[in-house]
């Protein structure tokens, strides 16, 4: 079965006494993330769009749109990728905090009216296996750190047991941990014109799906469209934070295609010191090494550090075959090598 992906939102809200703003940014970004999804591998043709006509979220189509993605995406290589672009409140007396989504009857005094988090994580349960990602680019998004992060007794926590197997994702509008739950509804000026009119986060997202990355292979993972957003984040004016959370898959988890045009030449990100390297290769990412062979102590210790990490102990052991051979000829560079990296035993 294929990949599929449900794109979720809308700009108009229903016009009570407390009526939620209507951003039309919502709705461009939607349309957008549609566009791009729809298009893109592996959710290519199989992408849905709620609502599918007008401009007004219901909660029970939004359901019924993932539960059919979600039973059709079943297999263990199929990915399913729900995307919600909207106001977001999270109430600390209602709910454990938890994060709700808004829908065209939601009203600010009124938590019930909104679309819960658990209600999509119910959605999303039929699918059980392989991964699972869920975009929020919403205000209150950096709670969902906390959602299905402990064992599984409280309804709203019902995915927590299965992510000690199986794998979520989310990438959210507002980084975990950060004083300003707000995401910024309005587009940035450093994104190419047609993601203008998208949100903040959308627009930079849309940038990076669309461009690629030279810092990638033909795969973009989990961790890369991360970086390419935050770095793209980190060149606008308004600099927000953006965040990645992942629950059982690692880093280095296959995601989209790369979409970097094909005269422009692929690059290593420039890294110079231990630091910088454990950073790269503790997520898992099979980074090339032959820079960082160049010197015999680095290596050493950074196959050291990355040893304890249960997602770098593949490049450690990498780090370590190379440098039998790499080192071979070299006396010096090879005792140098395994005299820092035999602190610990070797495997």
């Amino acid at each position: 079965m294929p990949s599929k992906a449900v794109i979720i939102g809308g700009s108009q809200f229903q016009p009570l006494h407390e009526p939620l703003m209507p951003y039309s940014s919502f709705g461009v970004s939607v349309h957008e993330l549609y566009q791009t999804f729809n298009t893109l591998a592996p959710f290519e043709g199989n992408c849905v769009v709620v609502p599918a006509q007008g401009d007004q979220v219901d909660k029970g189509e939004a359901q019924d749109a993932i539960n059919r993605a979600a039973t059709e995406a079943k297999g263990a290589g199929d990915t399913l990728l729900v995307a919600y672009v909207g106001h977001g409140k999270a109430w600390p007396d209602h709910h454990d905090n938890m994060l709700h989504l808004a829908v065209y009857e939601s009203r600010e005094d009124r938590p019930a009216s909104w679309l819960e988090y658990s209600a999509i994580r119910h959605a999303m349960a039929p699918k059980q296996d392989g991964l699972r990602i869920f975009i929020a680019d919403c205000c209150h998004s950096h709670v969902l750190h906390e959602m299905g992060a402990e064992p599984d007794y409280r309804p709203e926590r019902t995915f927590a047991l299965m992510e000690q197997d199986q794998g979520t994702a989310i990438f959210t509008a507002v980084a975990p941990k950060v004083a300003n739950a707000n995401a910024n509804p309005y587009g940035c000026l450093e994104v190419d014109e047609r993601w203008r009119g998208c949100t903040h986060f959308s627009s930079h997202l849309l940038h990076v799906l669309n461009k690629g990355s030279e810092h990638a292979q033909d795969i973009l993972s989990l961790g890369d469209v991360r970086d390419e957003i935050r770095a793209s984040m980190g060149k606008c004016p308004v600099n927000l934070r953006s965040g990645l959370i992942l629950l059982g898959p690692a880093d280095s988890t296959p995601f989209v295609k790369n979409r970097l045009s094909a005269d422009i030449p692929r690059k290593l990100p420039e890294r110079t010191s231990k630091e910088q390297w454990v950073a790269a290769l503790a997520t898992g990412r099979q980074w090339p090494i032959g820079p960082l062979m160049e010197n015999a102590e680095m290596a050493a210790a950074v196959s050291l550090a990355l040893w304890p990490v249960a997602e770098g102990r593949q490049n450690a052991h990498r780090i370590d075959s190379h440098a039998i051979s790499a080192y071979a000829n070299d006396m010096d560079k090879y005792c140098a090598y395994w005299h820092i990296r035999d602190e610990v035993a070797r495997d």
